[in-house]
C-alpha cells in the first residue's frame, strides 16, 4: 500500500505528457472526476489534477516532438546527485538534468539500465500525492520489463528496494517492491517480466504503469471506452490482486485500473 510519508524510494508523484492537454484532462475528469488546477506560477502549461481538492497527478504538454505521450512515475529521493551517480554506475543515464522549482523541490528524469524512464524528486514545499489508495486515485506502480532480474538489481541499487517474489506458475514470477526495512503491507509496486513483443510502444524498453484504484473495475472500464479511451485487456480477475483492466487514454497513455481483492 502506498503511503504519503514519502520515504526515499517511495512513488511520490505522477506526470502525464500529452499533445492535447485539454482533451486528455477532460478524459480523466470523466473517468476519475479529476479537475484541473493552476499550480500558481508559470510552468509552461504544467498543471495539477485534483480529486476532491487533493493533488492526484500532474499534466502538461509534450516537451519535444519525439516524446511519446504517457505517464512518468516519480520517486522520492533525499539526494538527487547520489541517485544520479548510482544510476550511471549501474548502467543508466540522465534524461533530463536536475532542475529546481524554487521553494517547491528539485527533480531529475533518468533512464534505467535498460532505457526505462523514471523520475526522482526531492520535495521541499511539495512532497507529492495528497490522495492515494482511495477510489479514483493512485495506488500502485508497476514496471513491465524484458529483463526483470536486471530491473530488480537496478532499482534496488538506486532506490534501495527490497522484494518479495511471488510464484505465478506458468506466468513466471512477480516481484513486489518495498523500501528497505519496510513491512510487506507498505509495498508500493511490482516488477513483471514481459517479452519485447509486448512492449512495442517503448520499442522493447521497460515501461512504468500507474495503477489506479477504482471501486468497480467494470464500471470504470466502461467509462474509459465511453470517454474515448481503450481497454486493451480485461476487466479480469487476477489472483492475489483483484479485478483489473489495462487501458489507454485518448492520446495513448497507458494505465491500469484495479479493484483490489477484499482484505482477509
Amino acid at each position: 500500500m502506498i503511503t504519503t510519508d514519502f520515504g526515499p524510494g517511495t512513488p511520490c508523484w505522477l506526470e502525464l505528457n500529452t499533445p492535447d492537454v485539454a482533451a486528455t484532462a477532460d478524459f480523466y475528469n470523466r473517468v476519475f472526476g479529476w479537475t484541473l488546477h493552476d499550480i500558481g506560477f508559470d510552468a509552461g502549461g504544467y498543471q495539477s489534477m485534483s480529486l476532491g481538492g487533493k493533488a492526484a497527478a500532474a499534466i502538461g504538454p509534450l516537451e519535444h516532438e519525439e516524446q511519446r505521450p504517457g505517464w512518468t512515475l516519480i520517486f522520492a529521493c533525499d539526494d538527487l546527485e547520489s541517485a544520479i551517480e548510482e544510476t550511471e554506475r549501474l548502467g543508466g543515464s540522465v534524461y533530463v538534468e536536475p532542475f529546481s522549482i524554487p521553494a517547491v523541490g528539485r527533480m531529475a528524469i533518468l533512464l534505467d539500465s535498460q532505457g526505462g524512464v523514471f523520475g526522482v524528486w526531492h520535495g521541499e514545499k511539495f512532497a507529492g500525492f495528497e490522495v492515494v489508495n482511495e477510489p479514483d486515485s493512485f495506488g500502485w506502480a508497476e514496471l513491465w520489463t524484458p529483463d526483470a532480474e536486471a530491473s530488480k538489481s537496478f532499482y534496488a541499487g538506486v532506490l534501495g528496494w527490497e522484494y518479495e517474489v511471488l510464484d505465478q506458475g506458468e506466468k513466471g514470477w512477480y516481484a513486489v517492491a518495498r523500501n528497505a526495512g519496510a513491512p510487506m503491507e507498505e509495498s508500493h509496486g511490482g516488477i513483471m517480466q514481459l517479452g519485447r513483443e509486448y512492449l512495442t510502444d517503448t520499442e522493447g524498453v521497460p515501461d512504468w504503469h500507474p495503477v489506479f484504484i477504482v471501486a468497480d473495475c467494470d464500471a470504470s472500464a466502461r467509462l474509459v471506452r465511453d470517454s474515448g479511451g481503450k481497454v486493451h485487456m480485461g476487466p479480469a480477475d487476477v489472483p492475489q490482486a483483484g479485478k483489473l483492466a489495462i487501458c489507454a487514454d485518448v492520446v495513448g497513455g497507458e494505465f491500469v485500473l484495479l479493484t483490489p481483492s477484499p482484505m482477509g
